[in-house]
């Protein structure tokens, strides 16, 4: 519980309604900023995935042509 509330303490003037609009604006800006950041992290994260999804596609593609090609020189 000690942990807990220790780990918190950072937080308890923004929980606070006598705080200054100042404080909980800024506590709120940097709670957006990790979102966006977690957000902007997982969509690359996709991006990536679906990119090297694409080029290893492109690249089987490439070697089925080329099979075929080899197949139909050898008739």
């Amino acid at each position: 519980m000690s942990k807990l509330r220790s780990a918190l303490e950072p937080f308890r003037y923004v929980a606070h309604e006598a705080s200054p609009w100042e404080e909980k604006s800024a506590t709120t800006r940097f709670a957006n900023k990790v979102y966006k950041s977690k957000r902007n992290k997982h969509w690359q994260k996709k991006k990536r995935k679906r990119i090297a999804e694409m080029l290893a596609k492109e690249r089987e593609e490439f070697h089925c042509i080329g099979r075929e090609a080899d197949e139909w020189r050898a008739m």
